[in-house]
């Protein structure tokens, strides 16, 4: 573009800002925010001269400088682009500290179009929406309007929620298709679209539709059906009711609005409470929309019923209005409000941004009102008020003993090093007397230093006799993202599963350097997240001695600090049982014969799994001698043939893998003892299936171990 038609639109810009003209910024859409930063401004300016003059399809053609969506970015473009100057962009959220609305997963529309402006009654054409998604989904809606002004009043025909893999970035772009129909009618009508339920729109695109079909709809509201209708505060309940086109023509696909009223009459005056979408129907179609949840409002009666816009051609409008459904609300009971669980997610493969995702639960027998859920950053573990508070979002009512997410809020990782702990406290609601635990635990986040901790523990046997020596079995890992320095191993004894440094030490060892993680450590997680590398451990194992009275005891062992290492409280492992009996005792005895190759986790899994069956079982069994008449038996379809030839004390279990494609795992016995006791096997093997295994390694590390240790046991 010549300097000439830069000056020239320099001096047009200018003239029409101190005319001061007028400004009405839709929000969405076409923003003149070309670059994103949250206002429209000379930088803005500079690009739309860089684009203006220029046609769809030619080089320097952008969309975003087209607000007529004519094809042309020309003089009426730039008049449009005036009315922007100078205003903020609509915010792209982020998780402010306003708990009025929620603004972590915001999507900012970008713009809007269709694909034909000037249709038949009843022609396909289709709706593109680009949107810029700071979060990872975001709820568009499509809108029918009267006017250019698109906003959540008009009529929704369709509405859908965007999900992404993986998570887009910040400034990242989504586009949606829609393929939709014309009206079955003659008019003028507007399309648009919104996110977030009405956050913010696009600007209507004007499409003029010719023609009309034979017949006239008409769309009659039957009573809606309440079960049940009388329920507790906050209790959930169903709500049925039956749309139907009686007329003989199509019916387009419009909006049904629920509402709640103080008598029979349902309309627009009364609360709106939500709204739905409703497909279009042919002559004698019927839809019937259901909702599960309560009503936010206090005990008393109430009545429930549905509203549905008019649609294109319909002449009769006095039954768009349900008669109202009668509704009790009783009041009992006291609330108490919790949040037992947080996650952290990461949103980016860069690791930049994480998400906070809080789960709040009203553990009472009475229903709590809404409140607030406040976002806090730590220094320590202990999550209160005195915290740094970064955002806050408004809950929902809970009703009795249910539960219900606060939505998700954004924050950019911090940059120093070191375990940076986060959690959300809830605000006390009227009537709840225990507010101690209204606050969740701390999740935590590892930037850039090394975190040692302990993985599975388990000994060679949990019934040793006084005096005897066995093994401990230990893994010692890494699981933060720098490299930990060589360091101690301190073994214990304690009276309980709790083991610390005030425990009496039996036994020191030590373990090497151990790298770091490739990536942010996050706590326990759920659902699409990407596995990390396996932490880096080392295998520690130990001859102990029980001690000379027989008893029950706990070992354990800590790990000393490392340089840089901030977060010490997962640095000593839980306690393994021992049952220490007399000398010439007769313990149970569990031995496991791993046929095929399993890696030492999960071997390890295992053996705690029959350490604790051997807590369990307190007495031995006779021994098997099969020296002179051994036991064969074939597993996994003849994969696999063994043979038992010595003597078994007290149960010996083989373990495989297998290919079931169904259970996780099956096990069973294989040789059961006769005469006196009858019926207790000597023999049994286990059969865990490799496809689950696999499954396995595709879930978080943190999945993995649980899901193993679940089945193992």
């Amino acid at each position: 573009m010549s300097t000439f038609k830069s000056i020239e639109m320099y001096v047009l810009l200018s003239a029409l800002v101190v005319t001061g003209a007028q400004v009405t910024f839709a929000s969405g859409g076409n923003t003149g925010d070309f670059n994103d930063d949250g206002s429209v401004d000379l930088h803005d300016f500079v690009a739309f001269v860089s684009m203006f003059g220029t046609s769809s399809g030619e080089a320097g053609y952008d969309a975003r400088g087209d607000f007529d969506d004519n094809g042309s970015i020309n003089l009426s473009d730039f008049a449009a682009f005036v009315e922007r100057f100078g205003n903020e962009a609509p915010s792209s959220g982020g998780g402010g500290p306003d708990p009025g609305r929620w603004t972590g997963n915001r999507g900012i529309i970008r713009s809007f179009e269709v694909s034909h402006t000037s249709l038949t009654a009843g022609q396909a054409f289709t709706m593109e929406t680009n949107l810029r998604n700071p979060g990872w989904a975001v709820s568009l809606g499509y809108y029918r309007s009267l006017d250019a002004t698109i906003d959540s009043s008009d009529a929704l025909i369709y509405n859908e929620w965007l999900f992404h893999t993986p998570w887009l970035g910040e400034s990242a772009d989504t586009t949606a298709v829609l393929d939709w129909t014309a009206p079955a009618y003659a008019g003028t009508y507007y399309y648009g679209a919104c996110a977030d339920d009405g956050g913010n729109c696009s600007i209507g695109i004007r499409v003029t539709v010719e023609g009309s079909r034979e017949g006239s709809p008409d769309l009659m509201v039957h009573p809606s059906i309440l079960i049940p209708d009388v329920v507790t505060r906050g209790e959930r309940f169903t709500w049925g009711t039956k749309i139907e086109n009686i007329g003989s023509g199509l019916a387009a696909a419009t909006s049904g609005r629920r509402y709640l009223s103080d008598d029979t009459t349902i309309d627009a005056t009364d609360r709106l409470l939500g709204i739905i979408s409703v497909p279009a129907r042919g002559p004698t179609g019927t839809y019937l929309p259901s909702h599960n949840g309560p009503v936010p409002v206090g005990a008393g009666a109430y009545y429930l019923g549905v509203c549905v816009d008019p649609v294109p051609g319909e002449t009769n409008t006095d039954n768009n209005c349900s008669v109202g459904a009668r509704l009790v609300i009783e009041d009992r009971g006291s609330p108490d409000l919790t949040v037992p669980g947080l996650v952290l997610r990461e949103l980016d493969r860069a690791g930049r941004q994480i998400d906070l995702l809080p789960y709040v639960l009203n553990a009472g027998d009475g229903a709590a009102d809404e409140t607030v859920a406040r976002f806090y950053r730590s220094d320590d573990a202990n999550i209160d008020a005195s915290d740094t508070q970064f955002s806050a979002d408004r809950t929902g009512l809970l009703g009795a003993n249910s539960s219900g997410p606060a939505f998700s809020h954004t924050f950019e990782v911090p940059t120093s090093p070191g375990t940076h702990y986060y959690g959300v406290c809830v605000d006390p609601v009227p009537g709840e007397t225990e507010t101690s635990n209204n606050c969740s635990e701390a999740v935590s986040l590892n930037v850039g230093v090394p975190d040692l901790a302990f993985g599975p523990t388990w000994v060679g046997t949990s019934n040793p006799m006084a005096g005897q020596s066995f093994t401990f079995t230990s893994t010692v890992r890494n699981e933060g993202p720098a490299a930990a320095a060589a360091t101690t191993v301190r073994y214990y004894r304690s009276g309980d599963a709790t083991i610390d440094a005030s425990d009496t030490q039996v036994a020191t060892g030590s373990i090497g350097g151990l790298p770091g993680i490739d990536g942010l450590v996050l706590g326990p997680s759920f659902g699409p997240d990407r596995r990390r590398a396996a932490f880096a451990a080392s295998r520690q194992a130990i001859r102990l001695n029980a001690p000379s009275s027989p008893g029950t005891y706990y070992f354990g062992a800590c790990i000393d600090g490392v340089p840089g290492e901030s977060n010490t409280d997962n640095n000593c492992s839980a306690g393994a049982y021992v049952r220490v009996v007399p000398s010439g005792a007769d313990p149970f005895n569990i031995e496991l014969v791993f046929v095929d190759d399993f890696t030492d986790a999960r071997k390890d899994l295992m053996q705690q799994a029959a350490r604790r069956f051997e807590g369990i079982i307190t007495h031995g069994l006779p021994d098997v001698d099969f020296s002179s008449n051994g036991y064969e038996f074939v597993a996994d379809e003849g994969r696999v043939t063994r043979e038992v030839g010595d003597i078994v004390d007290d149960l010996r279990i083989f373990v495989l893998k297998t290919h079931y494609g169904g259970p996780a795992g099956l096990g069973g016995p294989l040789y059961v003892r006769s005469g006196n006791p009858t019926g207790l096997p000597a023999v049994g093997v286990i059969s865990i299936d490799s496809p689950f295994l696999a499954r396995l390694g595709a879930e978080s590390l943190w999945q993995e171990e649980r899901l193993a240790r679940d089945l193992m046991l």
